[in-house]
């Protein structure tokens, strides 16, 4: 479910996970308490009656905090994010001058006030809990329930949150009718229906497929100007590229014989800047590159049309209900008292 970037920079991956990690202990006697509400019946959030208490605002923040980590760990590989105060202080150079800490926070909320508006909407649109999703919220309690050897243990383990099993439940249900809602309003039929044309534009938009020859050797003028000449005879049809590839001393062309498709944000990043059909030198240390750009294929299209779908689906669902976010009441004074640093870390 989780999708590594989205086209709308805002929109993080948490809006799009759901039910990623049981709730599973730290070491024993690791259970911090700093940042959990005292009263955990405070509101913090609320609208249309709907509220977000101070327990599960708490619980939340620990399992979206491991989320984090996890996805992070996952994508740059163990040892690179780490439970600590430098960390979540640390600004990512990416344009975004907010550190680690300050972004998780704000997905967070905006998570929460997704969850409240989407408590609103399914009852606007009369949405349902399938009975494979019921099934699936009842395996996640069992899980617990068999990993803490009782019933008791577990509503034990869940007390400094402020919640019980049935607590528990009734937020996984929260979460699963975000899904069901999605599908409702995107799915066939559904009143904001995505058509295959749309994921197929956006696919195109979004990707650009590649060919590369790669020449390695110590004399690098050289390699240029051979690849240079190479170059015009491609451009004067003296040559075709398909057969410049089975050249490559990379073994590329093996593995990618049709090229290989990369997102259009890191394209643009290398400042090729060709277009399709056109040819570019690339030199890097120990060899150099002679790049086309192809068009994406139809196998191209179906290969990515189920993540581009999903892309659009989040970003839509994400810029309706945030349109209800205003009205949303939110206890600033109690949102100060949590702190991603000391907040929980599930296992995983």
């Amino acid at each position: 479910m989780i999708k590594k970037q989205h086209f709308r920079k805002t929109v993080s991956f948490f809006l799009a996970v759901v039910m990623l990690f049981s709730f599973c202990s730290c070491a024993e006697g690791d259970k911090p308490e700093t940042g959990k509400s005292s009263n955990a019946d405070i509101s913090v959030m609320s609208y249309e009656g709907n509220v977000i208490s101070s327990g599960l605002y708490a619980y939340i923040l620990s399992s979206k905090k491991t989320d984090f980590l996890y996805i992070i760990e996952s994508t740059y590989g163990s040892g690179y994010a780490t439970d600590s105060e430098s960390f979540w202080n640390t600004v990512p150079n990416d344009g975004d001058s907010r550190n680690y800490g300050e972004r998780v926070i704000s997905d967070i909320n905006d998570y929460c006030r997704m969850l409240l508006v989407s408590d609103k909407l399914c009852l606007n649109y009369s949405v349902s809990l399938s009975n494979e999703y019921i099934d699936e919220i009842n395996s996640a309690i069992d899980e617990n329930v068999f990993f803490y050897g009782s019933e008791k243990a577990f509503e034990e383990r869940l007390k400094p949150y402020g919640l019980d099993i049935e607590a528990l439940k009734a937020y996984y249900e929260r979460e699963y009718k975000i899904v069901s809602l999605k599908n409702v309003l995107y799915g066939d039929g559904g009143i904001y229906h995505i058509d295959s044309e749309e994921v197929n534009r956006t696919t195109a938009d979004n990707y650009v497929k590649l060919k590369h020859v790669y020449f390695k050797g110590e004399d690098s003028k050289a390699l240029k100007e051979k690849a240079n000449g190479l170059v015009e005879k491609l451009n004067a049809g003296e040559i075709k590229f398909p057969d410049l590839q089975k050249e490559t001393e990379d073994g590329f062309y093996e593995s990618y014989p049709d090229g290989y498709v990369v997102e259009r944000e890191e394209y643009e990043k290398s400042g090729l800047g060709i277009k399709i059909g056109e040819f570019a030198v690339s030199e890097i240390d120990g060899g150099v590159y002679i790049i086309t750009r192809d068009s994406l294929s139809e196998s191209d299209l179906t290969e990515y049309y189920e993540a581009t779908e999903t892309e659009l689906i989040n970003d839509s669902f994400y810029k309706l209900v945030n349109q209800y976010f205003p009205l949303i009441e939110a206890n600033n004074e109690e949102l100060l008292r949590y702190d991603i640093v000391t907040a929980e870390v599930f296992e995983w």
